[in-house]
């Protein structure tokens, strides 16, 4: 039986870092692929997912401002003395940068978690001081109240365009960390992190509406 497992790992030294993808077989004695990623300074993946065509998305934060970015991305800009986003999207074979982009405000942005949909649209949740994060019209909250606030962004597959992003936060000056997301085959999209906010958003007929400190 041949064994396909994904690992990515932190080189601090070098401030970037690098998959393995895939080591087969119960044995682990073979290395399918491996790469570095990143650019001059630190550079820091939080999660990775594979689409079903096996290409390989990553999010994390970067403190490069020549972080290696894609033709036509979202967004080329990186912010001096904070740290920004990125999403990456490599080959299956880890060869080939098919997409990539930062993504964030003028301030401190933390990109923690990836999803993606049936359609490979791709979801990225974390938190942000950044009271310019990118937000849409017509969704949840547009509004960033807190010093940290979550949010959630909904990227096309190639990265180059925001079809949705909101701030996830209370209305007070609290701290609300996403750090993980998941979405159902319905589109419906779940996020799980922690807050210090009261009046954290709930809505009635939950599990538990206290906050208990």
């Amino acid at each position: 039986m041949n064994n396909r497992i994904l690992y990515f790992g932190i080189s601090l030294f070098l401030g970037s870092f690098f998959f393995l993808l895939p080591v087969r077989g119960a044995e682990l004695s073979t290395l399918g692929a491996s790469t570095f990623l990143g650019g001059a300074n630190g550079d820091v993946a939080n999660d990775i997912i594979v689409d079903t065509a096996g290409n390989v998305f990553v999010v994390g934060v970067t403190n490069s401002q020549n972080f290696p970015l894609s033709s036509s991305p979202y967004d080329t800009t990186y912010t001096p003395f904070e740290t920004d986003i990125f999403v990456s999207k490599l080959s299956s074979n880890l060869q080939i940068l098919l997409g990539s982009t930062f993504l964030g405000g003028s301030g401190k942005d933390i990109g923690q978690a990836i999803a993606l949909d049936s359609t490979g649209n791709v979801y990225i949740t974390g938190f942000t001081i950044s009271g310019d994060f990118p937000v849409t019209s017509g969704i949840y909250d547009s509004t960033h109240n807190g010093w940290e606030d979550a949010f959630v962004t909904k990227l096309s597959p190639n990265l180059q365009t925001i079809l949705a992003s909101t701030y996830l936060a209370s209305t007070g000056f609290g701290t609300d960390k996403a750090q993980d997301i998941a979405i159902n085959s319905n589109g419906d999209v779940y996020v799980v992190g922690n807050t210090d906010s009261t009046d954290f958003p709930i809505v009635g007929g939950t599990y538990d509406s206290t906050f208990a400190g």
